[in-house]
């Protein structure tokens, strides 16, 4: 069996190779904004008082880092913040996968197959077929990721932790509280684990928030954040909460990304000889994932 080292390793690598086609391709103009407001919070600057965004402050602070390091290497500034952020992501999905749903390879070979597949599924979902970046949901999969694996070894109050700055990413990822929420009639062990994760919940929230209501910008981040959100999706302004829920999710990758692990768990749950599906479906998946970098590089003006 692969150490977590080399597993990482082997994410790290595809997910950076892969990345390196946003050298060559467009750039989602989202990136350009997030990097900009970045810059501006290294300069001194309010994230919603002067620069009004409906994503939450963990993504702002990521790319103020981001241009720290950075500063006008754009192009440099994003294929590495991509590759890193999904293999981060990518480790952590196969450690789940591995450690708690049972996907298990006997040889090494296999096992450097089936997270190289899975590194070209999931970059499918940050470099598409008309452009690339890195996006909130982007980030907020790493801390959601961390959450979910963190309950699943009951550390319940950190996993409550990293699941509020998930929220504090991108908000629609506040739907997804079903799946701590339910892991006490799915799983009897995890009973009592609950009220500790929303213990950890309401820590994070007040750490977030505090500073905000310090320096008298609360207001601006309700308005951004909660009001801003609530009136997205204009076609459903009669229902908006329904809109908060279903907008932000289906104009994004996260419904994506979790159909593809609950075809996994289904798999590995119900059929005998689940390894062979399972990497069935890994080979499939970046089969069609390699269909969206060819257009991706095809279509792309290149560099500007």
């Amino acid at each position: 069996m692969l150490s977590n080292k080399t597993l990482f390793l082997i994410a790290l690598t595809t997910s950076m190779v892969v990345a390196v086609l946003l050298f060559f391709g467009r750039i989602d103009q989202d990136f350009y904004s997030f990097y900009y407001i970045g810059r501006g919070i290294n300069e001194g600057k309010e994230m919603f008082r002067d620069f009004p965004d409906n994503k939450g402050p963990v993504l702002y602070v990521f790319f103020m880092l981001l241009n720290f390091f950075f500063k006008e290497n754009t192009r440099l500034a994003v294929v590495i913040g991509n590759g890193l952020l999904d293999s981060i992501s990518l480790y952590l999905l196969f450690r789940i996968l591995r450690d708690f749903y049972g996907i298990r390879f006997e040889k090494k070979a296999s096992v450097v197959f089936a997270l190289i597949s899975l590194c070209l599924v999931y970059k499918s979902f940050s470099i598409g077929s008309l452009m690339g970046g890195i996006y909130s949901e982007t980030l907020g999969m790493i801390f959601f990721l961390s959450a979910f694996w963190l309950f699943k070894s009951r550390k319940f109050f950190t996993a409550g932790l990293f699941f509020t700055f998930s929220i504090f990413t991108r908000i629609s990822f506040l739907f997804f509280f079903p799946f701590f929420s339910l892991a006490p009639f799915i799983d009897k062990e995890k009973q009592g684990g609950l009220s500790i994760f929303i213990k950890g919940i309401f820590c994070g929230f007040i750490a977030i928030i505090l500073p905000f209501i310090l320096s008298r910008n609360f207001n601006d981040l309700i308005n951004n954040m909660l009001i801003y959100n609530l009136n997205y999706g204009y076609t459903a302004q009669r229902f908006q909460l329904l809109s908060l829920m279903l907008n932000p999710l289906l104009e994004t990758r996260i419904v994506l990304i979790f159909f593809f692990i609950s075809l996994l768990v289904v798999i590995t749950s119900y059929k005998k000889n689940s390894k062979s599906y399972s990497l069935l479906l890994f080979y499939i998946c970046s089969l069609l994932s390699w269909q969206d970098y060819q257009t991706f590089v095809a279509d792309s003006p290149g560099p500007k």
